[in-house]
Parts: structure tokens; sequence; C-alpha cells
């Protein structure tokens, strides 16, 4: 399990690199909310971390055990996507945040199947993502707002 937490350690390092450094959009000051925000996703990061250890450990006691692993792996997947998407929405142009929100979204979309699949298997697994697509959700409406307000809506 603790390979599993240092990685959620570490992502949530990378997302403080980004919030903090030139590289990320500016050294911006730290504030409550970003520090309530940075302690939320180290927090989803081991909830995730330990999910998916413990779907990895039940995955040969069930019958769709190791598709419920798939469908874990499609949502770390996911989230990787959504950390480049997050470095890329600081550094390019529009319409990147928009790409930024879709790829939110689609995590949400992930993490619900994945939550529901993963309910008979080990449920603990399932409360604690469960609990990450909650977060998830805040922060899809966050960035959807963002975007809004920064860019306006899509449409042309």
């Amino acid at each position: 399990m603790l390979p599993f937490i240092a990685l959620a350690v570490a992502l949530s390092a990378v997302r403080l690199f980004l919030t903090f450094s030139p590289l990320g959009g500016g050294a911006a000051p730290a504030s409550t909310q970003t520090l309530v925000f940075t302690v939320l996703w180290i927090a989803s990061y081991v909830a995730e971390a330990t999910a998916g250890r413990l779907l990895w450990r039940s995955r040969s006691r069930h019958t769709y055990g190791r598709a419920v692993v798939v469908l874990f792996r499609i949502q770390i997947g996911l989230q990787v996507v959504r950390l480049v998407n997050f470095m890329a929405a600081r550094l390019l142009p529009p319409p990147v945040p928009w790409s930024a929100f879709a790829t939110i979204a689609l995590l949400v979309a992930a993490g619900a199947v994945t939550t529901v699949a993963a309910w008979s298997i080990p449920r603990a697994a399932s409360v604690l993502l469960g609990a990450v697509l909650a977060w998830l959700l805040v922060v899809t409406a966050i960035t959807g707002v963002d975007a809004i307000l920064r860019y306006g809506l899509p449409i042309s």
C-alpha cells in the first residue's frame, strides 16, 4: 500500500508545483483556499490509491474483479490526462480550458462507472471511490464555471 500512497503524494506534489511555480502560471500566493484545495486533492489521491489497492487485492476473488481493475486503470489514466490538461490550460490560450473541462467531465463519468462496478467487490473501495467522485463533481463544477467566466460559452 505504501507505493500507492507515495504515488498519491507525488501527484499532489506535482499539483502544488503547478500551482505555485512560474511554469504553472505564476507563483501564486498561498491562501486558505489554495491550502484547502491542496489538502482535498491529497486526500482524494490517497483515497483513490487505497481503493485501487483494495480492488487489486480482491480482483481474483470475484468473477468480474479484473474488469473493475481495468475500469480503475482507465480512471487513473484519465487522472493523468486531467493533470496534463491542467498544466496546458495554464500555459495555452482557449480552447484548452474547455478541453480541461471535457476531460474532468469524462473522468467523473468513468469514476461513477467504477464506483458502481466496485460496490460488490470490496465495498470499502466503492465508498472511497464515491468520496473521490464527490470531490470530482465539485471540481467539475468549478472548472466549468471558471471556463465560462474567463472565456464565455464555447458556442459560436
